[in-house]
């Protein structure tokens, strides 16, 4: 027996720190086009912070190359159909209330006089009319204010389309392997047939939901990967957030994140190419290089990550005024670590007033039912970002610069007086009289 055959299939912290010393970083077009999710402070860092310090060492498949620049316009544009305009058609029901003044008018002309059937008392009617006369003016300011974040955040995401950062990165970053030719693609099919009909991994799920040579499409991207393993004789990490309950890549955990690749993808490369094989999802590969390439990108930003990729339904979340704690778990039965946006909070803002930032005065907040954590919704970019602990800066976890700040403090009949601050990044820290 030997006990050493076990070794390929496992991840030590040894060989973990050896892949990241010298292996190949795979990327396949999953996780390429969820950068586009990731704000673009965030991007900027996974630019400079990772990809620059990987010289050589980022590759992508020819068959990614074409699977990212073939939908990388649709996902661009998604976020705009997904979730701003959704929000902007709620924003248009308010039309309904600023028409409830047109109504009180014909129900108290038709009202009004004594001796018309029927009569009603114009008091109430009055009252009411004056109510909504009050809060009109406010009602048209949220509106106008909401729609031009919006309209700003829209150009912003289309702008992406005539100066695409994330593509000029991967084009300053990243190598491309070979095209394949039809004839070899032709042979892939024969071969995947007898695969998938095995369920012999990767890509046996695609044939389910999609057509033609596309059923292949994973399994071409892996003889690529194949073959390039061979030529170089490195270790190769491969990163996907193409994760599923039945995956035909990998083993996950209930959080979409990778435990390990199938067994038969890690036989397969060890007997054709002789190097390691393993994979990350993007969370867990922006945590490693965290400490493998010293990289400064927050973990809070990173956990935000994770939110944005796994909860498609983020906005919609926080809309219905339930949000769900990353920081807890909740008891034993997992229940209770939501968190109910119900109060507005003053910040005390530390921007002056030529700075645009200076114009935040609110933030919608709430605290965890079960750890008691304070979070908060960025008035700037709307993103959670929770409070794990008091009278330390936190980065606003949307990535869009924004740092806060809790200092504790109470009053004497021991109830909580905090103060939320917005912190300027231009001044010191000391400035603030932060304390230790």
């Amino acid at each position: 027996m030997n006990r050493d055959s076990i070794k390929p299939y496992l991840l030590t912290n040894e060989k973990e720190e050896s892949l990241w010393n010298k292996a190949i970083i795979v990327f396949d077009s999953s996780a390429l086009l969820d950068i586009y999710f990731v704000p673009k402070v965030a991007r900027s860092k996974i630019y400079s912070e990772i990809f620059e310090k990987l010289p050589n060492r980022l590759w992508i498949p020819s068959h990614v190359e074409f699977e990212y620049l073939k939908n990388r316009e649709d996902v661009i544009d998604k976020p705009i159909f997904d979730k701003y305009t959704p929000l902007k058609n709620k924003i248009k029901e308010f039309v309904k209330i600023k028409s409830m003044l047109s109504r009180i008018d014909e129900i108290s002309n038709d009202t009004r006089k004594d001796d018309n059937h029927p009569y009603i008392e114009q008091n109430e009617i009055n009252k009411l009319k004056n109510n909504i006369e009050k809060i009109l003016p406010e009602l048209n300011s949220f509106e106008a204010n909401v729609l031009k974040q919006i309209d700003e955040a829209e150009t912003e995401i289309k702008t992406v389309k005539k100066s695409d950062d994330l593509l000029e990165a991967l084009e300053k970053s990243f190598n491309v392997g070979r095209e394949y030719s039809f004839d070899e693609i032709i042979e892939i099919t024969k071969e995947g047939k007898h695969r998938y009909e095995c369920r012999i991994p990767p890509g046996y799920g695609d044939i389910k939901d999609k057509k033609g040579v596309q059923i292949f499409g994973d399994l071409i991207i892996w003889k690529q990967i194949l073959e390039f393993s061979k030529d170089r004789k490195l270790p190769i990490l491969l990163i996907t957030n193409d994760v599923k309950k039945d995956n035909d890549w990998c083993y996950i955990d209930t959080r979409s994140r990778i435990i390990s690749p199938r067994e038969e993808l890690i036989k397969e490369i060890k007997d054709y190419s002789s190097v390691d094989f393993w994979m990350y999802n993007l969370e867990q590969f922006l945590y490693n290089a965290k400490e493998y390439l010293k990289s400064d990108i927050e973990k809070e930003t990173i956990q935000n990550i994770y939110q944005i990729l796994n909860t498609k339904d983020f906005f919609s979340e926080i809309d219905d005024g339930f949000y769900t704690c990353h920081i807890c778990s909740g008891n034993k039965d997992n229940f209770g670590n939501y968190v109910d946006f119900y109060e507005e909070i003053s910040l005390h803002n530390e921007y002056g007033k030529g700075n645009p930032n200076h114009k935040y005065k609110f933030v919608r907040a709430g605290n965890c039912q079960w750890c008691n954590s304070l979070h908060i919704i960025c008035p700037h970019c709307s993103e959670v970002t929770a409070f794990l602990e008091e009278n330390k800066p936190i980065e606003c976890e949307g990535g869009c610069g924004l740092t806060f700040y809790k200092e504790s403090g109470y009053a004497l009949d021991g109830e909580d007086e905090s103060i939320l601050r917005l912190l300027d990044h231009r001044k010191p820290k000391s400035k603030y009289n932060i304390k230790k």
